[in-house]
């Protein structure tokens, strides 16, 4: 958090005392010049903390502005001559911090040191409670090959400041591997800054971004820190980084390649100082070869690529994931729920989760609302049935048969797990499906998607994941 402190000196003599030491701090400081309105200029700021000296307080000591101000700043008042009446005043209207002019520099900076770092913990918390969990790596239990791969890259790299990023369909648990490697790491105490880079107009992804001046704009009433000032000494995450305009992939390069930011309407320069990791649904190294998104910057923030497979890639995760959810569920709700029907798990391994994880989420939990018993059953599994697979009993060779399969086993499969070998089978389906579309609609991408019920950008990534080109099916 890189705290911004607005301070306001009746003497020039004391202000030259004071700025020595407060250049030897990590903050953000603007000093104020001194005149008769210089209380009404202090409560039109925006700040963290406010550092005065007693004459530049109200004679009235009416602080209900200041008060009402939505940062909740803090203020240090310097004195030179000890009032108590004063101090007892100030303390009622919420300011405790004062300190003595007569103390040595050395005395001076470590009580501004304390004071700041109290107003650091107080925005990593404020932060901390707007998140809704705290996960681990150590939460991500998989018995897929792909996600434990991925998971072994993830504890090699957590330590370090390289910028990742985190591919894969939506739902699949980016933002939550994001705040996972943030916990995990060196930053940890350190505030987690999201934006979704997809879910905000231009204009105000800029400020959003990068914050903004009083007067920047109409309506900007108040300058405002951007994410990456909230972000300092901690983590950002930039969600949905190939919606970004090519414009703001710009500005975005420039801050990843110098630490600095410029808010939006202003001049000077601030350095920040937060490790980024970005997310997308986008196939951005096709869409950097085309031109769609800046290869630069590709390459800046994909030091470290981490592709998270879908729930349908992992279902042999499936009963473990369900069975953690119910044990949350359990107590977030306060229902007595203890497990599921064995037909009821066997509908959730035969189904296609277009939504991935974050679809089996709200399945359980409403799952959970509606049932009646102690374990949970088909009838509560309000899943959409168009997406519920047939259960495959023979080799892919009978995938397009029309005869009914035999119940004998083929001698390859005896050895082989029921989700490993489900796995491979739904692969084969893959395969299989896509080729078929594709050859339908003689490569056209769009017409394909569009049959197969998926979006676009979903088609080209199991496309590229599964080797098939589109000049392959134009007849």
């Amino acid at each position: 958090m890189l705290i911004k402190v607005i301070s306001a000196f009746s003497e020039p003599s004391l202000q030259s005392k004071l700025l020595p030491i407060f250049n030897s701090l990590d903050i953000h400081l603007i000093i104020l010049d001194y005149d008769g309105l210089i209380w009404e200029r202090l409560i039109r700021e925006s700040a963290d903390l406010y550092i005065v000296d007693r004459n530049c307080l109200p004679q009235d000591e009416r602080l209900e502005a200041f008060q009402q101000l939505p940062e909740q700043p803090d203020m240090i008042v310097f004195y030179d001559e000890d009032e108590p009446q004063l101090h007892g005043n100030l303390m009622g209207n919420g300011i405790d911090s004062f300190i003595d002019l007569h103390l040595s520099p050395e005395l001076i900076l470590e009580s501004l040191q304390s004071i700041i770092t109290k107003r650091e913990h107080f925005e990593s918390e404020r932060l901390a409670r707007m998140s809704i969990q705290e996960p681990r790596l150590s939460d991500f239990v998989s018995d897929s090959h792909s996600m434990k791969n991925l998971l072994a890259v993830a504890e090699r790299v957590v330590d370090s400041d390289v910028s990742i990023l985190l591919l894969g369909e939506t739902g699949v648990g980016k933002e939550r591997l994001a705040r996972a490697l943030h916990n995990d790491s060196q930053r940890s105490q350190g505030p987690f800054v999201a934006i979704n880079c997809g879910g905000l107009p231009e204009n105000l992804l800029e400020s959003e971004l990068f914050g903004h001046e009083r007067g920047a704009f109409t309506g900007a009433i108040r300058e405002r820190k951007g994410c990456f000032e909230l972000a300092h000494k901690g983590t950002i995450f930039l969600d949905e980084i190939g919606d970004m305009p090519l414009h703001l992939q710009v500005k975005l390069l420039r801050v990843l390649q110098e630490k600095k930011i410029k808010r939006l309407g202003g001049e000077q320069e601030l350095e920040v100082d937060a490790r980024v990791l970005a997310a997308t649904n986008h196939d951005l190294e096709a869409e950097a070869d085309n031109g769609e998104f800046r290869k630069d910057l590709y390459y800046r923030i994909s030091v470290i690529t981490l592709t998270l497979p879908s729930l349908r890639e992992r279902i042999e995760d499936v009963p473990e994931l369900v069975k953690n959810y119910i044990k949350i569920f359990r107590y977030r709700l306060n229902r007595p729920v203890y497990g599921l029907t064995n037909d009821a798990l066997d509908l959730l391994l035969n189904y296609s989760w277009p939504g991935n994880i974050r679809e089996l989420i709200n399945a359980i939990e409403r799952a959970m609302l509606l049932c009646v018993n102690e374990t949970i059953n088909t009838d509560d599994l309000a899943l959409k049935s168009d997406h519920v697979m047939n259960k495959i009993s023979e080799d892919p060779q009978i995938l397009s048969s029309t005869e009914p399969p035999n119940s004998d086993l083929p001698d390859q499969w005896e050895h082989i797990s029921y989700h490993e070998l489900k796995t491979q089978l739904l692969a084969d389906f893959d395969v299989r499906y896509f080729t078929s579309i594709l050859d339908s609609c003689r490569g056209r991408v769009g017409a394909a998607a569009k049959m197969a019920g998926i979006q676009e950008r979903s088609l080209f990534d199991k496309m590229r994941k599964l080797g098939l080109k589109k000049e392959d099916y134009r007849n």
